[in-house]
């Protein structure tokens, strides 16, 4: 389910509203200071108000202090603060749909339990869409004020608060949800009165005696069936009054939650009309299909932000005594610590490491995973392996002299070893040049399973233009290969994008060759960035099936390289 689209206003260098399509594999280029690292953030900014609901951030989960915000007077565009930050994220949904919650549901006077249900929108539900605004408050500060929701890109609802006030759930008048909130009160009642139908066959096969007038089980029935005719009539009615109020002032009711609802729970808390207070079946159904729409989007959508893997424009270098974190964050891939974690904690080779694609890259290095037993010297086993190694002892000792407790004790460790290609001899990140530190980061960064979104700031840093074009091949392919993922570069390099250009082409004149990543115009998102007085500007530069663009560059493709040719 991945994400299709952001849209951002009055964030930093953006004013007016702009819109980034997003595809496996995007590109943002543009001049320094352009507005690219804008978009990256962005997103980070959005998890962060989904997540903890902070406003007023300055660094932000999973970006250590490599990304700095400044809270809200510094984010919002130009410093204004009587501006409103405006950011959304829109992204498919797969067959599961909507998340279902548990809902208020009785029979006979029972006392209420809680039973799920599927309130899930028609099959033409194909994507869904949170947008969030914050504000000023003179008092209170920066605050969430507003939580949008959209379904196949048209707005179903919001709910807005202000500090001091209670939450209030808008739903927009002939809007998808508005429709379904009315029309499936009806398929329940007709469906309730089907399978309470269904559950007494006698009614039809016995009709001699329930055409008897003076069959009591017959006046039973009718009986019966009138009361189901005017309970139904009495609740639809109810629906139909509210749904003209609704239809008239756009506003539903008020709710006790906040901004942003509770993702794991759903909307609980109405302020039901009166005329519908005494109808379960009505409430229940209010609490699920507005549960399943306000929070159950905003659910789908956090859990995709929470599976973006930042890294930043300057990698670590690991040090020589380098030792690994166990406890992996989000924090340690954005300075490229993570990936050394990982290798170096790694037991055994991951399966999910492609040593052919990290040949190909030709950096002059492999990668080895390399185990090892830590044998104290002050043990007897240790002792005696240190005399030998000292020319002071025998050349073989007995090992059943040795009590078994100490090889209990050993620990095994591992850890990455880089070899050269030519002579084998293992050498420390620190000893190689930085370029090869700068990238390997974001070789295991795109291989490593546990993220739909490889977030990179100039992923070709120190890196040579044939690794460059070999780096957009391995990237190629960990996006092609997995459908939930997607690369974000921010990136200067012409390399990268001609590389991908090429692929294209071979693969629409039937020349590309065995192991080369299938990349088509539809898996590529090539966006142009340009600051201007009033804001950012997003050009997309579609790529057509030879592998070109289908518009002119702005200003011309890398026009620096003619300037200096010709």
């Amino acid at each position: 389910m991945p994400i299709t689209n952001i849209t951002i206003e009055n964030f930093k260098g953006v004013g007016s509203k702009v819109s980034i399509p997003l595809r496996p594999i995007t590109l943002l280029f543009g001049a320094n200071s352009a507005g690219k690292s804008t978009i990256l953030q962005a997103m980070l900014y959005m998890r962060e108000l989904l997540e903890r609901q902070n406003a007023d951030a300055d660094v932000l989960l999973g970006c250590s202090d490599i990304i700095n915000l400044g809270g809200f007077r510094e984010l919002v565009h130009n410093h204004d603060l009587e501006r409103k930050v405006r950011i959304g994220v829109t992204m498919t949904v797969d067959d599961d749909g909507l998340p279902e919650y548990p809902i208020a549901h009785a029979e006979n006077g029972e006392q209420l339990d809680f039973q799920t249900g599927s309130a899930t929108f028609p099959e033409t539900l194909k994507t869904v869409g949170i947008c969030l605004e914050v504000e000023n408050h003179p008092i209170q500060g920066p605050w969430i004020s507003t939580y949008t929701v959209e379904i196949n890109d048209a707005v179903q609802g919001s709910i807005t608060c202000q500090p001091g006030e209670a939450a209030k759930i808008i739903i927009q008048p002939e809007s998808c949800l508005c429709n379904l909130l009315l029309g499936r009160l009806d398929s329940e009642f007709y469906e309730s009165e089907e399978q309470e139908g269904e559950e007494n066959p006698d009614i039809e096969e016995d009709s001699e005696e329930t055409n008897d007038p003076s069959d009591p089980n017959r006046q039973a029935i009718l009986k019966e069936l009138v009361e189901k005719m005017l309970e139904y009539e009495k609740h639809k009615s109810a629906a139909e009054s509210l749904g003209n109020e609704l239809m008239l002032s756009g506003e539903f009711f008020e709710y006790g939650g906040g901004v942003i609802p509770n993702f794991e729970s759903g909307i609980k808390s109405l302020s039901v009309p009166a005329e519908i207070s005494e109808s379960e079946l009505i409430h229940s159904s209010y609490h699920r299909i507005l549960s399943q729409v306000f929070a159950g989007s905003g659910k789908l959508i956090l859990n995709e932000l929470n599976r973006i893997r930042y890294i930043g424009p300057i990698r670590k270098i690991p040090s020589r005594n380098f030792s690994a974190t166990r406890s992996i964050s989000l924090d340690r891939w954005a300075d490229g610590s993570a990936a050394w974690d990982i290798l170096h904690k790694s037991s055994v080779e991951p399966d999910w490491l492609n040593k052919r694609q990290i040949s190909e890259l030709n950096l002059g290095y492999r990668i080895q995973i390399y185990r090892h037993i830590e044998i104290p010297c002050e043990t007897v086993l240790g002792g005696a392996i240190e005399s030998v190694m000292l020319g002071v002892g025998t050349e073989s000792f007995d090992l059943d002299v040795i009590p078994s407790v100490e090889f209990k004790k050993l620990a095994v460790r591992s850890r990455l070893r880089l070899l050269t290609e030519e002579t084998e001899i293992e050498v420390a990140p620190a000893d190689i040049g930085v370029g090869i530190s700068q990238v390997l980061p974001i070789v295991i960064g795109a291989m490593a399973p546990g993220y739909s979104i490889l977030s990179v700031e100039q992923p070709e840093l120190h890196i040579h233009p044939a690794i460059q074009c070999r780096l957009a091949d391995l990237l190629a392919h960990q996006a092609l290969c997995n459908d939930e993922r997607m690369m974000l570069l921010e990136t200067h390099s012409e390399h990268l994008i001609l590389r991908l250009l090429r692929r294209v082409r071979e693969l629409n004149e039937g020349n590309l060759q065995p192991g080369d990543p299938e990349v088509r115009p539809q898996d590529l998102s090539i966006l142009y960035v340009t600051s201007l007085p009033e804001g950012l500007e997003i050009t997309e530069l579609p790529v057509t099936e030879d592998g070109d663009f289908a518009k002119p560059w702005p200003k011309g493709f890398f026009e620096e390289r003619a300037a200096e040719l010709f």
